[in-house]
């Protein structure tokens, strides 16, 4: 899991959350943070891969390790941006 904060492109006065709160939450739960912004494209390729990152992690043994091999094939399916 991750928390995920949108409209990252408006104006801080138009937060509903804090970028501080948006982390301490996270935190709390022991899950990333990112802000993001649909509109410009703002850290949504960072917040899905650490998604598929996890999930990949999770469907493992829980001592086994992602390889890099994990990663070139995530590459290879969402494309090198990620």
């Amino acid at each position: 899991m991750v928390l995920v904060g949108n409209k990252f492109d408006l104006a801080t006065k138009h937060r509903e959350v804090s970028e501080e709160e948006g982390k301490r939450i996270a935190g709390g739960f022991g899950i990333p943070f990112f802000e993001v912004s649909a509109k410009k494209g703002t850290n949504v390729d960072d917040a899905f891969f650490e998604a598929a990152m996890q999930a990949m992690r999770d469907s493992k043994l829980a001592d086994e390790e992602l390889d890099e091999r994990d990663k070139i094939k995530l590459k290879q399916a969402y494309g090198e941006d990620v």
